[in-house]
């Protein structure tokens, strides 16, 4: 520890860091206690959760969530995880619970909700607007308590201690018990929001590996049509996970990692074909590769969407580098 303390941050082992603080019971919770904040800085990551130093809204809160989580210590594989990146899953204590069993009383649409939310808590009128927006207040806190019932139910299916929704009767609110539960955005939004602060190549290449790991797909769109403001929260991941792909090839390709730089650029353009930045990133790529030829048909594929859906040419530095493409073919 003092000499952690007296060494700046390893910048090439902050993956590890990050690896060793979560999920490895006692071991990550003292690790975090150790890691000096000047490491936690450059981790550019919140390790609040991890180090216990949670700032509940009131007393109240802190009292029930300690209670309902007093035995996560027993056993590091305890807690809830919740997946919508490329489809909807849950688990607890690393069972998967059945889909069917939040298929009842809008619970799925109450827990993506709350997932999507800031500090995965809303206020009860906010969750009746958008859930259920033709009901009165009363109805809709029913419709609340209907659904958080069902959540319940199907959470002590596998573990009859954990408790995922904590309901403030006072403070109108209602919450995902972020003691036991993770969610999968969580750690994608956190990544998404530092990459473009993050200057050194390798950590760059590390995080967005780390994303599209994460980035099993697009968000979960429940097919309830009420809950229709989940499609804008999905264009929005969706762009910031090509963004992240894209700086990624980018970081590969000073590192000369190749390969690795086409992978992630092609990554971007699969998600959006239209992206210009990310065609950029796929053609140098390719050509550091010396694959010219390929990224000769992926600029003329590109010009031809442009023509046909935007009535629009490429822009001047990628018609540039198309140009150094056939001086070189």
């Amino acid at each position: 520890e003092p000499r952690m303390s007296a060494e700046s941050a390893p910048q090439n082992a902050l993956w590890l860091i990050r690896a060793l603080v979560k999920g490895i019971g006692q071991f990550s919770d003292e690790l975090t206690k150790c890691i000096p904040e000047s490491w936690k800085r450059a981790m550019g990551a919140s390790l609040q959760k991890n180090s216990g130093s949670i700032n509940p809204h009131s007393h109240e809160i802190q009292h029930e969530t300690q209670k309902e989580a007093g035995s996560t210590q027993a056993s590091p594989h305890r807690g809830i995880r919740l997946s919508i990146l490329g489809g909807f899953s849950v688990t607890v204590n690393e069972v998967p619970v059945p889909e069917s069993m939040f298929g009842k009383r809008y619970a799925k649409l109450l827990l993506i909700y709350l997932a999507l939310s800031r500090k995965h808590t809303a206020p009860r009128h906010a969750i009746i607007d958008a859930l259920w927006p033709n009901c009165t207040y009363g109805a809709g806190v029913e419709k609340i308590y209907q659904a958080t019932r069902v959540i319940r139910q199907a959470i002590a299916s596998i573990d009859e201690t954990c408790n995922p929704i904590i309901s403030i009767r006072g403070e109108k609110t209602v919450m995902l018990n972020d003691q036991i539960f993770t969610v999968d955005i969580d750690r994608f939004e956190e990544i998404a929001r530092i990459v473009p602060t993050v200057t050194d190549d390798e950590e760059l290449v590390h995080l967005a590996q780390e994303v599209r790991c994460l980035y099993r797909g697009d968000i979960y769109v429940p097919t309830d049509d009420a809950f229709s403001y989940v499609e804008t929260v999905r264009r929005n991941f969706c762009q910031k996970y090509i963004d992240t792909m894209t700086i990624g090839s980018e970081a590969a390709l000073r590192l000369e990692r190749y390969k690795l730089a086409v992978l992630l650029a092609e990554n971007a353009v699969l998600v959006d074909e239209y992206k210009e930045s990310s065609i950029i990133a796929l053609v140098k790529a390719m050509r550091a590769c010396g694959r010219s030829a390929e990224a000769q048909r992926c600029y003329d594929d590109y010009v031809r969407r442009c023509l046909q859906q935007e009535n629009r040419i490429p822009s001047k530095e990628l018609r540039i580098i198309a140009g150094d493409i056939r001086d070189k073919s």
